[in-house]
């Protein structure tokens, strides 16, 4: 709600290789034929897993945390701003609103659509017409690969960099968290599916190699698929474990930190409107999964463990996120009961 990033100018706007057996097709064999053309299919429904893997751990969990949290901050922001809480919303949207219209406006610089107008937050605004920042911007004239592509960075600005910046303000203001989730990771047993050996000595990776590290080494250790529900759980149990043991001066930086990580996820969100105007930019990414999906099935290469890695990172990467807008709403009722 309010974080509107358009107007309305700007909203408008291999297998042949694998072929029949040759062998099979020379000797006239019926039997040939159809062991080729039934290559084909078990090629071409290979490419389409590999694809539609990749495409649901990457561009799929981004579509679905930020629709999600998108509808949390219409729920939330509704609860607080019909039951007098406006002010409340406008102490949670300081820091994070201004952060998601940056977000916007850095992937229009890098991939220079023009901006044409810009505010980063209007609170005052906000009580007429409900939103509290917006960027207004063109697509290039040129057009072309790079402006396609910087239309779903545009778009999905503030999925990227705002669970960025929660991750690092976690990390330097509350280390209590992420040591106790890099704990939980390296506690999930060895397991020996989808190819690896499970016997492998190694009891994780430390705490200074980073807790998406941790996640992606914990999905590692049984190939990915029995391991993921763990992980998740892992840095569920981990955050509330390490959010619990801070003390002394340890309090303090975690209200600091946790004040800036509810504001940026209340505003990390991804609108049907930002996934109208990314269209292109998604398709174009779709289409390179699909060509690597062509490539993989040709080389035959080993996928499941390595994609399913990719997407505990990016779970974890907006899982945070969630964890801290269902705080917020949880405060909203509460607000409510007052």
């Amino acid at each position: 709600m309010g974080n509107e990033i358009n107007d309305k100018e700007a909203k408008d706007r291999g297998a042949n290789a694998i072929g029949a057996d040759n062998t099979g097709v020379s000797n006239g064999g019926k039997g040939g034929l159809k062991d080729g053309k039934g290559d084909r299919y078990i090629f071409f429904w290979e490419m389409l897993k590999r694809t539609a893997l990749m495409w649901a751990c990457t561009l799929g969990v981004m579509i679905g945390f930020g629709l999600l949290l998108d509808k949390l901050e219409q729920v939330i922001n509704g609860r607080m701003f019909w039951n007098g809480g406006r002010w409340l919303v406008i102490a949670f949207a300081a820091v994070g609103t201004p952060i998601h219209e940056l977000s916007h406006a850095l992937f229009c610089l890098i991939f220079r659509f023009p901006i044409r107008e810009i505010q980063l937050f209007r609170p005052q605004g906000f009580y007429s017409d409900g939103v509290l920042g917006y960027v207004k911007y063109s697509r290039p004239l040129q057009g072309g690969f790079f402006t396609t592509i910087g239309e779903f960075f545009v778009g999905f600005g503030p999925l990227i960099l705002g669970g960025l910046v929660i991750i690092l303000m976690i990390r330097l203001l509350i280390p209590e968290i992420s040591e106790a989730i890099d704990e939980k990771l390296d506690a999930i047993p060895l397991g020996g599916t989808l190819g690896t050996s499970g016997t492998s000595s190694s009891a994780g990776v430390s705490s200074t190699a980073g807790t998406s590290s941790s996640a992606l080494t914990a999905v590692g250790k049984s190939g990915g698929k029995s391991t993921l529900g763990s992980t998740l759980g892992a840095v569920f149990i981990g955050f509330w474990k390490g959010l619990f043991s801070v003390r002394k001066w340890g309090i303090l930086r975690a209200f600091i930190c946790f004040y800036l990580c509810l504001s940026i996820s209340m505003h990390m969100t991804l609108s049907p409107a930002d996934i109208n105007n990314s269209l292109a930019g998604l398709g174009l990414i779709t289409g390179l999964m699909f060509i690597y999906g062509i490539i993989s099935a040709l080389l035959k290469a080993k996928y499941v463990k390595t994609t399913l890695q990719i997407g505990v990172f990016f779970v974890f990467y907006y899982l945070i996120g969630l964890i801290c807008d269902l705080i917020i709403l949880a405060i909203s009722f509460l607000f409510q009961l007052a």
